[in-house]
């Protein structure tokens, strides 16, 4: 285990949200930032959400998560760094 993902849960403590996902409470790391799908030059905004992975082992696209009172469909889990165990949630607006 890296030294970054030893320290994911008392970073998490610190900056992370409640979440729901598929029912199950839990925790992650909003984000509404921009993304440049592709390469294409075009910045979107796109939220997504980081998790621990291993908090989070079941995580798949397809899934209904809740934010600040906001549903989401989760569209794609990306490995943030398989070393950091993270996942980024892709976030679709219910």
């Amino acid at each position: 285990m890296s030294l970054i993902a030893e320290h994911l849960p008392a970073i998490y403590d610190v900056f992370a949200e409640a979440i729901t996902i598929a029912s199950a409470d839990t925790r992650g790391i909003p984000s509404d930032g921009y993304a440049n799908p592709g390469g294409l030059g075009v910045s979107a905004l796109q939220p997504s959400i980081r998790v621990i992975a291993s908090e989070n082992p079941a995580v798949a696209a397809g899934q209904s998560l809740v934010w600040a009172g906001t549903t989401y469909r989760i569209y794609d889990v990306q490995a943030v760094s398989p070393d950091k165990g993270e996942y980024r949630l892709l976030l679709e607006r219910q």
